[in-house]
């Protein structure tokens, strides 16, 4: 009589996949944290004035776009 020894479900082969994509995933996200974590900002060259009757003026010249803001 012939028996079927192998485990119905999980496989020999299968159980070693799973520790390789866990890996591999922690790699992955790992890398990506650390591009994240190196990107500094942009420093804005911006000019603070004060006008005459106290209104003070926060000015950012950008050019790629003609857009004004005004804030009350």
């Amino acid at each position: 009589m012939l028996v079927n020894r192998r485990r119905r479900g999980v496989q020999a082969g299968s159980r070693r996949v799973l520790p390789v994509a866990a890996l591999a995933l922690l790699v992955v996200a790992g890398a990506h944290l650390a591009l994240d974590a190196a990107v500094r900002p942009p420093r804005l060259d911006y000019q603070i004035s004060t006008l005459d009757n106290g209104l003070t003026v926060v000015m950012l010249e950008d050019h790629s776009t003609p857009i004004v803001h005004l804030q009350l």
